[in-house]
């Protein structure tokens, strides 16, 4: 509001100007002439108006590329940012590198498996079931609610017995372990995967289906043969 007010402050000088000309002009003043005097000030206050338009036209233009060029170098200023966060970063990068290649200067075994050679100190719990399957065999199906460093197991039957194969997925590999006790002791030691999860399913197969189980359990440490390990 204010500049519209400066821009036609000029013709409203004018016209005042004019006023008081006419109204303190000498009775029996010339018509024309106060026409043309009228005029006048009109062309001199509308040129007076359109040059500070003009004036405050080239200011707006001066001040918006002036405002443009300041956010432009505060956005600079924003991505170019402190040095010493650039700095910590990489001092950051450089640890995490010089931890990886720690971690790849240790000696790696290709056989993670191999590497475990003591049973887990405490026995996770176990549970079983039973199951007469074809070709005269019985299938002892179990799961395993905690992690286990050896998955070695033996299985208690009323009767002699022994354990054929076993699976805990699908690449899995074990042999069979045979008791003392009157040969009614059947183990199977898992030398793949190991260790193993909470949750871990799996089955072990038992001959003759006729033979019982009584007892399925997880083979300490002492009971494991050095072989088996």
């Amino acid at each position: 509001m204010f500049r519209v007010f400066v821009i036609f402050l000029p013709v409203l000088l004018t016209l005042g100007a004019f006023y008081v000309t006419w109204v303190v002009a000498i009775e029996g003043g010339d018509p024309d002439r106060q026409k043309k005097l009228l005029v006048g000030a009109l062309v001199l206050g509308i040129l007076g108006s359109l040059l500070i338009w003009r004036q405050q036209s080239d200011a707006d233009d001066a001040l918006a590329q002036l405002r443009k060029e300041s956010s432009a170098n505060a956005a600079k200023a924003a991505q170019a940012g402190d040095p010493r966060q650039y700095e910590e970063k990489i001092n950051a990068l450089n640890a995490e590198v010089a931890t990886l290649r720690a971690q790849l200067g240790k000696p790696q075994n290709s056989s993670p498996s191999a590497a475990i050679k003591q049973q887990s100190t405490v026995l996770p719990k176990i549970y079983w079931t039973q199951a007469d399957e074809a070709g005269g065999t019985t299938a002892i199906r179990f799961k395993i609610y905690g992690p286990l460093n050896i998955p070695a197991f033996v299985a208690i039957c009323d009767r002699p017995c022994r354990a054929t194969h076993g699976e805990i997925g699908s690449e899995s590999e074990g042999q069979q372990v045979v008791g003392a006790t009157g040969g009614k002791v059947a183990g199977y030691v898992f030398s793949k995967p190991r260790p193993i999860q909470a949750g871990t399913e799996g089955f072990v197969i038992v001959e003759p289906g006729s033979a019982k189980v009584t007892e399925f359990r997880i083979l300490n440490d002492s009971e494991i043969p050095a072989f088996a390990k």
